[in-house]
């Protein structure tokens, strides 16, 4: 089962919970194995939005040994409209033991790349379990809520979902979107829920390295299982 991480910031004193989506090799750094996340959790942004960029990662519950990597300033935007944001961002891996019990029985065999990859019924990977979902709709600059500092933040696309209500919280942010209970094709990372609906970044947008500051637009990446 998925394992929760948080983020830890020795400065502040500030954590944030989430999940890690994947690990993504970055071909053009000689093989650099990173963990894929939401900005507002490896940030911590929703507390120091939008200076902050984060500090260790490692396992919820576990020791103060137990990192998973730190965050690295590979990144989306993360602001109020009307600005274009992307809630995503990339934590350098250096122990993949403790990646590999952050995705414990989640591997996958994919990414979708279209819209018309999406099947009519998926998961959401959570520390509870897979969480069914289905009825995918593309949905163009919505306006999401995320805290009383990030109040209208807008992406320029995302999929929502239909969901049982109240299925996914604040913890699950990041959570894989799977087409199978235990992995299979990664259609996406969960950002946002709560209610009946849920939201996340399509697969083809996560793994588009000019989504991202930080990166080269010349630059590969591979989703590896770890």
């Amino acid at each position: 089962m998925i394992q929760q991480v948080a983020i830890s910031d020795d400065f502040s004193r500030s954590t944030a919970t989430g999940i890690v989506t994947c690990a993504v090799k970055r071909r053009d750094r000689s093989g650099e194995i990173c963990a894929l996340g939401c900005r507002h959790v490896f940030s911590i942004s929703l507390k120091r939005h939008p200076y902050h960029v984060g500090g260790q990662v490692h396992l919820q519950r576990s020791t103060s040994r137990s990192i998973v990597g730190r965050t690295s300033l590979v990144m989306g935007r993360l602001e109020n409209s009307p600005g274009i944001s992307f809630d995503a961002q990339l934590a350098i891996v250096t122990n993949r033991r403790l990646l590999r019990r952050a995705l414990q029985g989640v591997r996958f065999t994919g990414t979708a790349r279209y819209l018309s990859d999406l099947p009519p019924r998926c998961w959401i990977g959570t520390t509870r379990g897979a969480v069914p979902a289905w009825d995918p709709r593309d949905v163009i600059r919505p306006n999401i809520r995320y805290s009383s500092v990030l109040q209208a933040v807008v992406h320029l696309q995302l999929v929502q979902l239909s969901v049982t209500n109240g299925a996914t919280d604040g913890g699950d942010s990041g959570g894989p979107v799977m087409s199978r209970r235990n992995g299979g094709t990664l259609l996406g990372m969960h950002i946002a829920g709560g209610g009946r609906t849920t939201y996340f970044i399509p697969a083809w947008q996560l793994f588009e390295p000019r989504n991202y500051s930080g990166a080269s637009s010349r630059e590969r990446w591979d989703l590896v299982n770890p």
